[in-house]
């Protein structure tokens, strides 16, 4: 018989090898079906794709490098002991970033008749340095939990600089908000502790560890997560991480470019938050959002006149996909019907609506040219 330390000590070695046992096997396994989706996407990429199916192409690509290197922390024999929460920063494209976060979660917003959408700032820019992967993963578990508490409302990612977009403050500010039923102060006091779950019905299908994983990935970044609403308003998450930027500025568009998004107005008659999350799109883009009464005082043909209309898509044995419908405007006159218009269904983000203006741009100056 071993002594009672002797034994404990084993027991200990040996569950703890059939623990790293495990891991490795089902680290092995979900490599090898993951190979078959990469695999797959791979020959996807290699067929004539649309525009709109090479971006949701790219967010599978990016999805699975996402998932790789999740399997690869819990089967790697030389994994470190903070690992995967230890940041390695290096540069990306912070924008692009979180456009695909919102582009994966969409779905998943969908099925709850939710709305999810992006609110970057004008002036953010889009070259960051962190690490990629642990910020996908933040944004992921936020996201993630909104879409879970939230039915039939909508959920805004909202990405701006800390003091300001003219301060010289090198900080992110990123905000989840939802119009959920909210949390109480009581829950709000303990749901970044793992396994900590909401008492709510809606959110059964939770671990209870997304908010805790949240913590351990912004204290590798350097930050902070806290609650700032309480019950009753929905719920709004604040992640602040410090020195983010690299402090270069927007990429200048070119001359054609330029010209084409400066020379267009845009109408925008809808709801918030949708009605915000668009005019920080056109805002980027270049493009002004204006009133009513500015379209009617505009000479006929001076401006490429668009309005931005909210609209139901059809979908093949599911429900309508929230879309949206842009058409010109003749000027002064304010008949229902469009001269020409174009549909772009949900996520409404920088990278579709901005081909779409642009097209539509090009599409007006050729329509003018032939009328003169």
């Amino acid at each position: 018989m071993l002594c009672g330390e002797q034994g404990n000590l084993m027991r200990g070695n040996t569950q703890r090898n059939l623990t790293e046992n495990h891991l490795a096997m089902l680290g092995h396994e979900l490599r090898n079906a993951l190979n078959g989706v990469v695999g797959v996407t791979e020959l996807l990429g290699a067929t004539s794709l649309s525009g709109e199916q090479q971006q949701l192409l790219e967010a599978l690509q990016q999805s699975g490098t996402q998932l790789r290197w999740l399997i690869d922390s819990v089967s790697s024999e030389d994994r470190k002991p903070n690992f995967p929460f230890e940041a390695l920063p290096y540069k990306l494209n912070g924008i692009d970033l979180l456009e695909q976060a919102v582009r994966c979660h969409t779905p998943a917003a969908i099925q709850s008749n939710n709305l999810l959408l992006l609110k970057i700032e004008p002036e953010l820019p889009a070259d960051w340095k962190s690490d990629g992967r642990l910020l996908r993963q933040l944004i992921d578990n936020l996201l993630s939990n909104a879409i879970r508490a939230t039915h039939s409302g909508s959920i805004v990612l909202e990405a701006r600089r800390t003091g300001g977009s003219l301060q010289k403050d090198d900080g992110l500010e990123l905000l989840v908000r939802d119009t959920g039923p909210g949390i109480s102060p009581e829950s709000r006091r303990r749901i970044f502790e793992p396994w900590v779950q909401l008492s709510d019905k809606q959110n059964k299908d939770s671990a209870g560890l997304g908010l805790h994983i949240c913590t351990r990935i912004v204290s590798s970044l350097r930050g902070t997560v806290d609650c700032l609403v309480g019950s009753g308003s929905g719920s709004c998450f604040r992640v602040y991480l410090p020195g983010i930027f690299f402090d270069s500025p927007l990429p200048e568009k070119n001359g054609l470019v330029s010209r084409l998004f400066s020379s267009m107005n845009c109408l925008v008659p809808t709801e918030e938050p949708l009605h915000s999350s668009l005019e920080s799109i056109l805002s980027r883009l270049g493009v002004r959002t204006v009133s009513r009464e500015k379209v009617m005082e505009s000479e006929p043909g001076s401006k490429v006149q668009i309005i931005i209309r909210e609209l139901e898509i059809p979908a093949r044995g599911k429900n309508p996909r929230p879309g949206l419908l842009l058409g010109f405007h003749p000027g002064h006159n304010h008949g229902e019907n469009f001269l020409h218009s174009r549909r772009l269904s949900a996520p409404y983000l920088e990278s579709t609506l901005g081909p779409l203006l642009m097209e539509m741009a090009l599409e007006w100056r050729i329509y003018r040219q032939k009328a003169e």
